[in-house]
């Protein structure tokens, strides 16, 4: 793959990674509508550390001090609001991982089906749509400082559990992570700034996973290799910004279901090319 290719899947997955999309369904699009090969794991892996990026720069503030704190709790062993984040985190990324464990072939397989994309979108859709409906009336919940590390404690760890279950579920194609997690955080109670801050900040170790388990893969980078690498980096940061932005707008206006009109054109799109064009 070249400079074109790389620069689709970087705006692809920059966007899509934290709009309510799925990020994962729109590179399967990608891939089979243009006839992309995957299997250059640089592209992969770019990407993965460009999203990464944009989250530190959009919460460089809460992920600095959240550093702090678990340093502090390191060398104290004195509990705070950063370590209690972390240990959500932890928390939150055991089904993620169990499933990434034993799933593994059956996730494979289910990017190369364009009717296993379509129906997740269909579902994403219906997700985001019906969780609006059940916590209208929150749209005056403000943002503020994009969340703050106290606001953790917001949550329990039974909640964050069941937030991760549903970043699990996100693995498949088509079900949206960001739109997930959101969602089951503002069903299971938790305020809009604290479910945006806690789904970005958890995202970080499963999609920084994803990256490293690719990067293992890679045999040797040559200089041709480097330069694609670094522009599909600079890719997804960019279009991260704008997608994380945009969210965060979003979730603070109450308009998560917006997306869901999207989402189910996009479905059933996908399912009728499957069916007559595929």
């Amino acid at each position: 793959m070249g400079f074109l290719e790389a620069f689709l899947m970087g705006m692809a997955q920059g966007l899509t990674e934290f709009l309510p999309v799925s990020s994962s369904g729109h590179l399967a699009l990608i891939e089979n509508f243009f006839k992309l090969n995957s299997e250059n794991l640089l592209f992969e892996v770019g990407v993965h550390i460009g999203t990464v990026l944009s989250i530190i720069v959009v919460y460089r503030k809460t992920i600095w001090n959240w550093v702090k704190d678990v340093f502090k709790f390191i060398t104290s062993f004195k509990a705070n609001d950063g370590a209690y984040l972390f240990s959500l985190v932890i928390v939150s990324a055991l089904p993620a991982g169990l499933i990434g464990i034993f799933f593994k072939d059956y996730i494979t397989a289910a990017f190369s089906s364009l009717l296993v994309v379509g129906i997740c979108f269909l579902i994403t859709g219906a997700v985001l749509f019906w969780t609006e409906k059940r916590v209208s009336g929150t749209a005056d919940d403000e943002l503020g400082e994009l969340g703050e590390l106290k606001d953790a404690r917001e949550i329990s760890y039974k909640q964050a559990f069941f937030i991760g279950i549903a970043q699990a579920i996100a693995i498949l194609p088509g079900i949206s992570r960001s739109g997930s997690t959101i969602a089951a955080a503002l069903c299971l109670g938790v305020s809009r700034s604290t479910a945006a801050m806690f789904s970005f900040l958890m995202s970080i170790p499963v999609i920084l996973g994803a990256g490293l388990l690719q990067l293992r893969e890679l045999n040797g980078l040559n200089y041709l290799g480097l330069q694609h690498l670094l522009f599909s980096v600079l890719i997804s940061f960019l279009f991260g910004l704008v997608g994380l932005l945009l969210i965060l707008y979003f979730v603070k206006k109450a308009k998560l279901s917006t997306f869901s009109w999207y989402l189910w054109v996009l479905g059933v799109g996908s399912i009728a090319y499957y069916f007559i064009g595929g």
